[in-house]
């Protein structure tokens, strides 16, 4: 079976106030172009639909035309919120889109909701698992242990009972740790309840009942349990630090169930942006003299070492989608690293954390406390052991 896996679209997103509708449309139109060559079976939406739980006009009417072309080509469509989307807006008339193929798994009630599709090879199970808390899930498993996040998610995915002698694909849309490291991080992903760097960390483990999990949150593409478990990451780049960072579609050929896992391969497709996103950095004049691709988002940083009057009017003259303007000299230099900034740098461990507690409780750390927070720097590497 051809499965095609992307995520966080974020339909309705700007960047430095820049709308970024023309290029969601042109991406969304490069992948109904990849749908009609490679001609997958189904294609898997995992989350961040949209950008804010309140997406603005444009960006819905964008995603219903979206769907709608979908729906006209036939193509079965499984589509989960993530947590920048409002689960109740995203899951609007999905009885009426399921109808017509299109799964739209908005709010977790209780159960993963498992759509099922055929091949030539027989059954393949589709688990819909939508952001969830670990709050909910203590709701509707109130006699379950749940400790932390990941005990809920393994909790939903353990009730759900995926036959192992069948082939079982996930969606979700979370921060997921292989051999207890977290993935890489491309710069823009943020918001709602699963912030990253939050404790809400599920270990890949959890997906193992699995033969694929389509992943989204994280938005640069990655793979864990030896391709199995895979952010497809945003099809745009939507900050400054995914300058330079690929962006695919994730194609996927799930084959034949032999032993514990389905024979699978993994393709990925580049999206080429309506706009590039770079960063310039020289003097103004020199910027302004030696232009490239003028259609580019740019973040422009000057090196002069005055500010110059109007410097964003004279890039936006030459660069028409310069985005951002910052300064690096020896003045913005000084104003990064004064006095305290150096002498915090020379502190220990020991002396952040002390002053830390101080501030915030008023009160020194007993000698069992400070005996803790080492071994638990050194437990996450922060110290040597």
């Amino acid at each position: 079976m051809k499965i095609l896996h992307t995520a966080d679209l974020h339909l309705g997103k700007t960047v430095n106030e820049v709308d970024l509708l023309s290029d969601q449309r042109d991406m969304l139109q490069q992948l109904l172009s990849v749908i009609d060559r490679k001609k997958p079976d189904v294609l898997l939406l995992s989350g961040d639909i949209y950008d804010r739980s309140v997406p603005p006009e444009k960006a819905v009417e964008l995603l219903d035309a979206f769907l709608t072309d979908l729906s006209s080509r036939k193509i079965p469509t499984l589509v989960i919120s993530g947590n920048h989307d409002s689960e109740e807006r995203l899951a609007y008339g999905s009885a009426l889109f399921a109808k017509s193929g299109i799964h739209i798994a908005g709010k977790f009630a209780g159960a993963m909701e498992e759509v099922t599709l055929e091949d030539a090879y027989g059954p393949v199970h589709f688990y819909l698992l939508p952001f969830v808390k670990a709050s909910t899930v203590r709701y509707y498993f109130p006699e379950a242990e749940i400790p932390d996040y990941e005990a809920a998610v393994r909790t939903v995915i353990g009730a759900a009972a995926p036959d192992p002698a069948a082939r079982n694909v996930c969606l979700a849309h979370q921060f997921v740790t292989f051999s207890g490291k977290d993935p890489a991080l491309a710069g823009s992903e943020s918001g709602g309840a699963l912030e990253v760097g939050a404790v809400e960390r599920v270990g890949s483990g959890v997906f193992a009942p699995f033969d694929y999990t389509a992943l989204g949150h994280i938005h640069g593409y990655q793979e864990m349990e030896e391709g199995r478990v895979v952010y497809s990451g945003s099809p745009l780049k939507y900050s400054l630090r995914e300058i330079g960072q690929d962006k695919f579609f994730v194609l996927v050929d799930l084959g034949e169930k032999r032993g514990e896992n389905a024979d699978l391969s993994i393709q990925r497709i580049p999206v080429k942006p309506l706009h590039e996103m770079r960063r310039i950095k020289g003097k103004l004049t020199d910027l302004l003299s030696h232009a490239v691709d003028t259609q580019d988002y740019i973040y422009a940083t000057l090196t002069d070492e005055e500010p110059i009057p109007d410097a964003m009017a004279a890039l936006q003259g030459v660069y028409p989608n310069a985005m951002k303007l910052d300064y690096e000299n020896a003045r913005t230099r000084a104003l990064e690293e004064g006095p305290e900034d150096r002498a915090e740098k020379e502190k220990s461990f020991g002396e952040i954390a002390e002053d830390f507690a101080r501030q915030v409780t008023g009160q020194e750390l007993s000698d069992a406390e400070r005996a803790l927070l080492l071994d638990c720097a050194k437990e996450a590497g922060i110290l040597e052991a």
